[in-house]
């Protein structure tokens, strides 16, 4: 849950903006940045947002649900298929990372943007249009 203290979030928010600025792709990139923090490698277009994430100590459990949730809320358009892609995109970064807390942190803060984003878009079109039935 990206649900950390009140005075922890404005470090993390220095990490988003950071994120922002260099348009990080979640898809692309991001699995990079998460081995290049966990093994203090340099040498990226990203080293300035390897070093914030490490002086900062952000944690899998938590803090990064926050960053990427926020990051998603920041940079995302809201639109349906724009959080689809974003969650498609943290389900690669999953699948595709070698750090086993890492991998759950990223399909932790997908379930929660689908949780949150998309849940009351599809309650929305339910209102709308009617649920799906089992009759035909």
């Amino acid at each position: 849950m990206p649900y950390i203290k009140q005075e922890n979030r404005p470090d993390m928010d220095k990490i988003v903006k950071l994120m922002k600025k260099l348009e990080v792709d979640v898809s692309k990139d991001l699995v990079g940045i998460l081995y290049n923090v966990q093994t203090k490698w340099h040498g990226s277009e990203f080293d300035k947002l390897v070093e914030l994430i490490i002086a900062m100590g952000v944690q899998a459990n938590g803090d990064l649900n926050y960053i990427l949730y926020k990051y998603c809320l920041v940079t995302v358009s809201p639109s349906y298929n724009n959080y689809k892609r974003f969650i498609g995109g943290l389900e690669d970064a999953a699948a595709n990372t070698t750090c086993r807390e890492y991998r759950w942190e990223l399909r932790e803060c997908a379930a929660e943007i689908r949780r949150r984003l998309l849940g009351p878009y599809e309650d929305t079109k339910i209102a709308e249009n009617g649920d799906v039935t089992n009759e035909l």
